[in-house]
């Protein structure tokens, strides 16, 4: 190895003493003369304060020099100006940190070279150990392998081996310090400083987003100085950090005697990088007899609470190990470890121990101790301020308080410290003691200290600073006010406070808010608080308005407990003491605000996939799909990289969702038993450095049966409670009309308030082999993250072509199989090419929920009493806005209730309602009257009645409307009773077309309404608006507008109202149920209304009611598009015949050829021959392909039969299928018959041709 020699010059700041008696205390440790018993505590900054305060020069000395020798091993990393520092730990104190550099800025700590380096160092003398640090900005050095350093000095001749051989970095998770102690003293004796293992073990607090895969580390402090930053990479535990886990590390270094802090912290960046760290717990070695207990309670999360990522933590007690065969031998207990039901003695022995034996500290101060049972009355202990000492004794009876929780100290002033180092409370018999550590809290300033017990086997107790704020209504007299307060929770209580220190100058003025700190250990959720003062002349008191707590100044909840009332011996009660129940609580944010402006979230994330030891299968296709506050991604490919136990990187693009709160991955193969195995998911925005962690608790896996598979996953964000896991029940509800199934695929997904589960494929129903059958229920399984308050349903399938459609009654959905509501979305719809909108797709919002365990006898009487509660958006509602609810009933219509002071309040309206006897209530109407309002949007969210004697209970989901492509102003909503076990009345979608006649002039500019009546029931006036400024009813014009209403059957009636204004001439008025009815209903009038040809009725409302003219056929389709290929029988057909089982093929062989003749309403076909009988009638299925040469206009039947042949042709039928191989067109009939020829006789039989949505023709 090459040598280099060059002297360091070095300005390095001498360590002086002060005057008088050596101080050999070591800048960074306790005095070694005061006796801790089991507690050290680090004096380091006060002494340094007190040296500093006292510099007096020194010469130095031969034996202050020493040469330095470094020495690098040949595999580090070279690098140029590299920056590295040392400092020297000796007996009497520590040198300042200096920087390894040579004079000529040669290279230094090169691969396989030794540095030498020339420090002057003074009065460490016995050198113990050195520490060796990176400097900042090292990043790109791939890092220092240092074996060795040794120090001699030049005096003495003397040398410190301290043998390293470790690598120092300052990439991430690398070391960048370490601190070693010297395995060769300056005798040349080995192995006088051997290190000591410590166990620390860090418990991950039980908070969401409380894990993390950040780099962690803690640096241990106690009386002999501190450990240095430890990396925390080897845990007992195959993944760290995860929540509500306890991960342990060993530790190694030199003994540092009485641990009384602690510092951790991580290198993690950006929101969710961090960690939620309940306690740490540190002990030496694994059969220790005692642990350090440092409670933390916080974040380290630069998006949490301060957003510090590091945190210095205090002791807050010894806990000692309980060994029953040393108590056994020593006939007494070593812990504080009682029977809770066991009365301990009301005398007790304390010892109190100062922590400056020479210093004076707090003399006069009170104790008072919290038992299970009881809280002691005040000890009150003075001391005499001229005896000084180590220890006090004394004795107390404090009555038989139970097990003891925690004793408090109180003093008046702060003026001077409390100098107490530790409390021993010991029962007369000892019996029981209890140890109560002080430092390094009991610097704090305090007035008061909480000292609680420490058990072993139970969760210590965290301290806790309650923010108190006291808000003063009135005050007269300026004196001071000498106020307590008591706050009491669930766990226990904090015991009376006087509130000396406020954040004001002078305390309790009137309007004034004082703000407190009260330290003490944590509560538990407040339940009462006692408040009250001292003074009991009339007029001294105060007027207090409320006090508002929160605990800790990043607190999630704050509860305010309101007073309003004066605590004075003359005022209101003349109490001067008042218990305060909470009446508000309320979240807060939990985190610090940015100073600077906060970053937009961008859309790009960096995603890592870790994959599971298990080899996945390779041809697959996977998506991955995005959901955050402002929408979603559409499913976004990704390459599916298959190498078990390796993790791939991506970077995606989301776009602006806004916050990102969950993931879906879709996975499709049609390998038999496809898999995807994932182990953990990582995310981190480019932009704002946001960090999610998942861990999926399911794989990925298809099957033939169902080649498609999904995997949800919530963003686990700190303290946000993710979406729950849900098992959906969804029954699909196949119509029972002809051609109403399909065998074509299907796809359903759910839209809830937060998100949707993406189109999940309808495979294998768990009620039927086959789905999707004539009047079939199916019931399928979908698992996904809770999706809140369902909103509607998508359904879609892939059968192109006109009658490969299907048509859906409804959709259930239940949340699981215990679940006893059901949520109802109706559809009556066809999906299918050939009719409506031609779509394959539709959407279906709720209609309402029932409850199925809630069954109330049809057959009881009711008084006609509703108790009435109603939801509404406050944004939506006015003061002053009038509402109306009517009932509609199975024996007569209520009388219209005007519902006053609706939504004036964000809480439900409630109110009685009396329908009267109207039977049972099987709709009902909210009307909103002021239709001038073009800027109105319905504001009502749901009506729940109850029948009062009943019990009758009815949930009408007013938050939207059932067809939302309406292009109306609704002013007016009406909703159906829904109840278990019955089938709830259809919303329609009337369409409503509006002809204005030929001699109309002007447009008319009053408001017109219309009332439509049929078999059962009316839908209200309705007014006819548009939304927009479509100009309406204009000469010759069509107008079109939908109401939505429940059905009322046939319409026989029309019912038109016009508001005074110019005439109209009214042509006529087309009714249908909805737009692509079959059916249309026409009321023809062709006349004015108003006044005209010199009349004056412009003033005047116009009613007019008519009767329907007539009934016709109406247009069931849209207009067909370029890309959809119109019907028509003219092309090659594919036939598929099923031959029933019943048929005796052998015996029923003949010449006879099968024929098939289309019949449409543009004519019929010739026979076409489907080919030889003895080929096409065969047991099971057979095909055969056909060509019509004629186009015979809409197909309505399709004749059967047989040539003319010698022998009787027969064929049982069980079904037959056609479809057109260009348009797509197809149609299926069931016989399950017999067709029979005879000489001369084809024996034709006919069967219909069911079209969706065109009217059913029987056979006969």
């Amino acid at each position: 190895m090459e040598m280099r020699d060059s002297a360091l010059s070095l300005n390095i700041m001498p360590v002086t003493l002060i005057e008088g008696e050596p101080d050999r205390t070591p800048l960074n440790s306790p005095t070694d003369n005061i006796s801790f018993d089991s507690l050290g505590a680090n004096l380091g900054q006060a002494v340094n304060k007190k040296i500093r305060e006292n510099l007096g020069p020194r010469q130095l000395s031969l034996a202050d020099e020493f040469n330095v020798y470094v020495k690098t091993a040949s595999d580090s990393f070279p690098v140029l100006n590299p920056v590295a520092y040392m400092t020297v730990y000796g007996e009497n104190s520590s040198s300042e940190e200096f920087q390894l550099i040579l004079d000529d800025n040669q290279p230094i700590l090169m691969p396989g070279t030794e540095d030498l380096f020339e420090v002057e160092l003074l009065d460490v003398h016995l050198v113990e150990k050195i520490r060796i640090r990176l400097g900042d900005g090292q990043e790109n050095w791939g890092g220092w392998h240092l074996e060795e350093v040794q120090l001699k000095n030049k005096g003495t001749g003397g040398a410190y081996r301290f043998p390293f051989n470790l690598w120092l970095s300052s990439t991430e998770g690398g070391n960048t310090e370490a601190t070693i102690n010297a395995v060769t003293s300056e005798t040349g004796v080995d192995g006088n400083l051997p290190g000591v293992r410590y166990q620390v073990a860090i418990t991950t607090g039980d908070r969401w987003g409380a894990e993390t895969d950040a780099d962690m580390y803690i640096t241990l402090y106690g009386a002999n100085g501190d450990s240095g930053q430890q990396w925390l990479k080897v845990s007992d535990n195959e993944e760290k950090f995860l929540r509500n886990q306890i991960d342990t590390f060993t530790i190694t270094c030199q003994p540092l005697e009485n641990l009384y802090k602690v510092v951790i912290g991580h290198n993690g960046i950006g929101h969710g990088a961090g960690v939620f760290i309940d306690k740490v717990i540190v002990s030496l070695g694994s059969f220790a007899l005692q642990e350090y207990i440092f409670p933390c309670g916080h974040w380290l999360d630069d998006g949490q609470e301060d957003r510090k990522t590091e945190r210095e933590l205090l002791l807050l007690g010894i806990c000692e190990i309980r060994d029953e065969e040393m108590e056994s031998e020593l006939e007494m207990p070593m812990s504080p470890v009682v029977d809770s039901d066991t009365q301990q003695a009301g005398e007790w022995m304390f010892t109190v121990k100062t922590l400056f034996p020479d210093k004076v500290g707090t003399r006069d101060f009170t104790i008072i101790a919290h038992g299970l049972s009881a809280v002691s009355t005040p000890v009150v202990i003075q001391l005499d301020p001229d005896d000084l000492g180590p220890e006090y004794e004394f004795k107390a009876d404090m009555g038989n308080l139970g097990d003891i929780q925690k004793i408090v100290l109180e003093r008046d002033s702060t003026d001077i410290d409390w100098n107490l180092h530790s409390i021993v409370m010991a029962d007369n018999g000892k019996r029981c003691e209890y140890k109560f550590i002080l430092y390094p809290r009991s610097d704090n300033g305090n007035h008061y200290l909480d000292l609680p017990v420490i058990r072993q086997l139970a969760d210590p107790p965290f301290l806790t600073t309650y923010i108190l704020e006291v808000n003063t209504l009135d005050r007269e007299c300026e004196d001071d006010l000498p106020m307590y307060i008591n706050l009491c929770g669930e766990v226990s209580e904090m015991g009376r406070r006087w509130l000396h220190r406020s954040d004001h100058e002078k305390k309790f003025i009137k309007g004034q808010v004082d703000r407190f700190e009260l330290e003490t250990v944590s509560l538990g959720p407040l339940r009462k608080c006692i408040v009250g003062h001292k003074n009991e002349n009339e007029g001294e008191g105060i007027q207090l308005g409320k006090i508002v707590l929160r605990e800790g100044p990043f607190g999630p909840y704050q509860v305010t407990f309101f007073c309003e009332q004066w605590l004075d011996i003359g005022r209101d009660d003349r109490l001067i003491e008042k218990e305060l129940k909470p009446t508000v609580e309320e979240m807060l944010t939990m985190v610090e605000p940015l100073v600077d402006e906060p970053k937009k979230v961008d859309g790009d994330w960096n995603i890592w996939l870790k994959l599971d030891e298990k080899q996945g299968c390779k041809d697959v296709r996977l998506f991955i799909t995005a959901y955050g506050a402002n929408g979603n991604t559409a499913d976004l490919p990704m390459n599916p990289l298959m190498l078990h136990g390796a993790t791939y990187q991506y970077l995606l693009s989301f776009g602006d969702i806004g916050d990102l709160f969950k993931l879906r991955f879709t996975l499709m193969s049609n390998n038999e038993d496809a898999a995807w195995f994932i182990n953990k998911i990582k995310l981190k925005n480019v932009t704002t450095q946001e960090e999610l962690l998942m861990y999926p608790v399911d794989s990925l896996k298809c099957t033939t049966l169902c080649p498609v598979s999904y995997l949800e996953m919530p963003s686990i964000k700190p303290d946000v409670i993710p979406l729950q896991a849900f098992e959906y029940i969804v029954q699909v509800f196949t119509g029972d009309i002809e051609s109403a199934g399909t065998s074509s695929n299907v796809w359903l997904m759910l839209h809830g308030e937060y998100g949707d589960t993406g189109m999940r494929l309808l495979k294998q129903s768990n009620t039927n082999i086959v789905p999707f059958r004539k009047g079939q229920v199916d019931e399928f399984f979908i698992n996904s993250l809770d999706l809140g308050k369902l909103d509607h349903v998508t359904l879609k399938h892939d059968g192109k072509g006109r009658g490969a459609g299907w048509y859906i009654q409804k959709v259930v959905v239940k949340y699981a199989l215990n679940d006893t509501v059901e949520r109802i979305f109706p559809v009556y719809r066809w999906l299918d090419e050939g009719i409506s909108d031609r779509k394959l797709e539709i959407k279906c919002p709720l209609l309402g929920d029932v409850d199925t365990s809630e069954i109330v006898d049809a057959m009881a009487d009711s008084d006609g009493v509703w108790q009435c509660t109603i939801v509404t958006d406050p944004k939506g509602c006015h003061i002053g806005d009038r509402w109306n609810i009517e009932a509609y009933g199975e024996q007569e219509i209520s009388s219209v209730i005007t519902l006053d002071h609706l939504g004036e309040t964000d809480l439900p309206t409630q109110c009685q309602l009396t329908f009267g006897n109207i039977g049972r209530i099987y709709k009902i109407r909210m009307t909103y009257e002021n239709e001038d309002d073009m800027h109105f949007k319905w504001p009502i969210r749901n009506v729940k009645l109850q029948d009062v004697s009943t019990m009758d209970l009815l949930n009408f989901d007013f938050s939207h409307s059932l067809h939302p492509d309406n292009n109306n102003m609704e002013f007016c909503r009406e909703l159906p009773a829904i109840r278990a076990g019955e089938e709830p009345r259809r919303v329609m979608n009337y369409w409503v077309c509006v002809h204005t006649g030929n001699h109309q002039e002007t447009p008319v500019d009053p408001n017109v309404y219309v009332t439509l009546c049929g078999a059962h029931g009316d839908t209200g006036q309705r007014l006819l608006c548009r939304i927009g400024h479509h100009v309406i009813f204009q000469r010759n014009q069509m107008d079109i507008f939908a109401i939505e209403a429940v059905d009322i059957g046939e319409i026989e009636v029309l019912k038109i109202r016009k508001n005074p204004g110019g005439p109209w001439h009214l042509k006529e008025i087309i009714l249908k149920e909805d737009q692509y009815s079959p059916i249309e209903y026409l009321f023809h009038l062709d006349d004015w209304l108003g006044g005209h040809d010199g009349e004056d009725r412009w003033a005047e409302v116009v009613d007019v009611e008519l009767h329907r003219t007539a009934i016709r056929p109406g247009d069931i389709a849209t207009p067909a598009t370029d890309d959809l290929k119109l019907f028509s029988t003219e092309g090659e057909w594919e036939v598929s015949t099923v031959t029933s089982p019943e048929h005796n093929v052998v015996g029923n062989m003949t010449d006879a050829q099968v024929l098939l003749v289309f019949v449409g309403d543009k004519g019929e076909t010739a026979p076409i021959s489907l080919g030889l009988h003895q080929a096409v009638v065969q047991l099971g299925e057979s095909q055969s392909k056909i060509f019509v040469n004629k186009d015979v206009g809409e197909l309505q039947k399709l004749r059967i039969g047989f040539t003319e042949s010698s022998t009787s042709p027969c064929w049982c039928l069980q079904s037959i299928k056609l479809q057109h191989l260009e348009n797509k067109a197809q149609f299926a009939y069931t016989l399950n018959g017999w067709l029979k020829g005879y000489p001369r006789n084809p024996g034709w039989r006919e069967i219909p041709v069911y079209w969706p949505g065109t009217i059913q023709h029987g056979v006969l």
